[in-house]
């Protein structure tokens, strides 16, 4: 029996090598005291059927195969039974008009579709493909609800008028700047399958760079946007849209950034939120030359940012590169930087962090309070 494709965002070779494997197994369902004759009977029906043909079964009956699946889990209880309904309703939801099905069985019950399949991650077996293909399926069945879906697709149709986008953008719970749109389309352009997918994401970034430049070019600059796109110059393309918008995002990118200095990465990290070990958070040289600035420019500004991130962030790294730089800004940039962190609740927090439960959080919150306490 062939096994349909799992949407591209949730493939795993080892996974979809079992899947293939247990569905060429044949289940003797009559042998399962717990299952009715009815039940039985469907599942022998599609049985029959080559998976890829099954759509117009499931077109006629998928909420009578969403529940029966359900059903099974909730009471079936040996490895191999459970395994092949895992299996059914993987090549189900292969199919994405199937999965309002599942979502549906709310309706009646509201631990549906969700509770029976966490029931198979507590199963006693050491055989691993009934956890991870439960994991599998509740990730696919979250990730994809369909009155998520039908939302978005309303809001693209209305976002096609101007005053709409405008009056999106101004409201602020939907669309917001800390999203960071520029990082996720990155992330979703490096696992990206279908070429269409890359289309969309490169032609919004040339929209970005285009029409706001001074608000995206800090993160493209953060992200490493450039050498990213010069990667994908040298794919071949069959759609003339993405190697235009990629030699434009190549050129234009490369103008914009030729030339920044450090102290522009510095600055392009603290205002997308961004922190990572780069050069100028280590180098001593760059805080002794640079203190005074980040101390004055725009009133405070940088420091202001920098202390909001430490309160801000539940990243890690961010937190740990934050408050090395609270150190560091306050070892170079004397009392008045020890009075500014300070007056801003920068060094209440940086005390809260040595208790943070990460030990390179803790450490650098460690190393900034000794530096806040230290006598100039």
């Amino acid at each position: 029996m062939a096994v349909a494709a799992i949407p591209p965002s949730f493939y795993s070779p080892y996974l979809d090598d079992q899947l293939s494997k247990l569905a060429a197994k044949q289940i003797p369902w009559e042998r399962a005291k717990l299952l009715s004759q009815e039940e039985c009977t469907l599942l022998r029906s599609l049985e029959k059927i080559p998976v890829q043909q099954r759509g117009s079964v499931f077109a006629k009956q998928g909420a009578e195969y969403a529940k029966l699946y359900i059903d099974l889990l909730r009471k079936l209880q040996r490895v191999d039974t459970v395994q092949a309904v895992l299996v059914s309703i993987s090549n189900m939801l292969a199919d994405p008009d199937t999965l309002h099905y599942f979502h549906d069985l709310s309706k009646d019950d509201p631990l549906d579709p969700y509770q029976p399949i966490v029931k198979c991650l507590t199963m006693d077996t050491e055989e691993e493909f009934v956890h991870l293909e439960s994991l599998r399926i509740l990730a696919l069945l979250i990730a994809r609800n369909q009155p998520r879906d039908i939302a978005a697709q309303a809001l693209n149709a209305v976002l096609i008028k101007k005053q709409f986008r405008t009056a999106v953008w101004k409201e602020g719970g939907c669309i917001s700047g800390k999203y960071d749109i520029v990082n996720l389309f990155l992330e979703l352009a490096k696992s990206a399958v279908k070429e269409k997918v890359t289309r969309v994401i490169v032609a919004t970034w040339r929209n970005l760079l285009e029409i706001a430049p001074k608000e995206n070019v800090p993160s493209m600059f953060v992200v490493r946007l450039l050498p990213f796109i010069q990667s994908l110059s040298d794919r071949k393309w069959s759609d003339e849209d993405i190697v235009e918008d990629i030699g434009y995002l190549k050129e234009e990118l490369s103008t914009r950034l030729e030339g920044l200095t450090t102290f522009d990465e510095y600055v392009s990290e603290l205002e997308t939120g961004h922190l990572v070990w780069s050069p100028a958070h280590e180098s001593d040289d760059f805080w002794r030359l640079n203190a005074s600035r980040i101390g004055n420019e725009d009133d405070g500004k940088l420091v202001k940012r920098l202390v909001e991130l430490l309160k801000t962030s539940t990243d890690p790294l961010v937190l740990a590169v934050a408050a090395n730089d609270v150190g560091k800004f306050v070892k170079h940039g004397g009392d008045r930087a020890k009075n500014m962190i300070g007056e801003l609740g920068g060094k209440t927090r940086v005390m809260e962090l040595m208790a943070n439960e990460n030990p390179d959080v803790r450490y650098y919150a460690l190393m900034a309070v000794q530096q806040l306490m230290s006598m100039h």
